[in-house]
């Protein structure tokens, strides 16, 4: 099987964007919780199972899975954390805050910038060359109206509207949120783009490696310049690394996340770019 491009990344992104979209309408209108944490690990699913013999191996691993050690530090602010990295060990560490929004009240009720939470957030990115995120599931809220948002993108010349389902998984640099009301709504957070956006090639460049595309994008989409690629896995990837090798690994022995941090994932881009053709283009 072919390798993926980033454009079909790009467009399984969008796809799961408008998935998440219509799974939060549906659960809102029958009553039932549908969480960061599910959403997150859904996701993580959909694309192991799309992309796993075709370039990119996702692993994900969770406190109550690996043990409840740290590896130690202050709080972090995240839920979660990735290691994207590629076939020559460079890696991009990004530090997320996951956030619903609540559809019967138009918000993302437990969103809170004002909070410690929010600058452990940022803190302990720079602490650790990591970017410090904030992802965001969203569905249709009558207490959201719909309002133009200025952003375009190579594939879509005109800019998003609010009330799509584009909007579904959307992401902001935690460093525009400072100084956003408590329990924002979408229109507050003039920064927030659609996921997607991370590996649009009008932004990202050409056919590189998913850390380096998102490290680009990252840049280009929030103006931030604390993204930077390093050549050193962080200690939680040694550990599980050397854990899910030896057989005679004990519970003991078990990787510490670092602190504060419930959940770790592991996304290895092993394609070779080194023919910049990529599925026959």
């Amino acid at each position: 099987m072919k390798q993926a491009s980033n454009d079909e990344i790009r467009d399984t992104l969008a796809y799961l964007a408008h998935w998440t979209w219509d799974q939060m309408n549906q659960a809102h209108k029958l009553g039932l919780s549908f969480n960061e944490e599910t959403i997150t690990e859904s996701l993580l699913l959909k694309l192991a199972q799309k992309f796993s013999s075709r370039g990119l191996d996702i692993k994900s691993f969770s406190k109550d899975k690996e043990g409840k050690k740290y590896l130690g530090g202050g709080p972090t602010g995240a839920d979660w954390e990735f290691w994207i990295s590629d076939n020559k060990s460079n890696g991009l560490k990004l530090r997320v805050q996951a956030k619903r929004l609540f559809l019967k009240s138009g918000k993302y009720e437990s969103l809170l910038p004002s909070s410690t939470q929010h600058s452990d957030l940022q803190s302990s990115a720079t602490t650790h060359n990591a970017s410090p995120l904030y992802v965001f599931y969203n569905g249709r809220s009558h207490s959201s109206p719909s309002y133009r948002h200025g952003i375009c993108c190579c594939h879509h010349p005109f800019p998003f509207f609010w009330q799509s389902g584009v909007w579904g998984c959307s992401f902001a640099h935690a460093k525009h949120l400072t100084g956003v009301r408590n329990q924002p709504k979408p229109k507050d957070i003039t920064t927030m783009l659609p996921w997607h956006c991370l590996l649009c090639p009008c932004r990202s460049g050409g056919n590189m490696s998913l850390p380096e595309t998102i490290k680009n994008s990252i840049y280009q989409l929030t103006g931030e310049s604390d993204v930077e690629l390093v050549g050193e896995a962080p200690e939680w990837v040694r550990q599980l690394q050397e854990y899910s090798g030896s057989e005679s690994a004990s519970t003991e022995n078990k990787p510490r996340l670092p602190k504060g941090v419930s959940h770790v994932v592991h996304i290895e881009d092993s394609r070779d770019f080194s023919d910049t053709k990529v599925d026959g283009k």
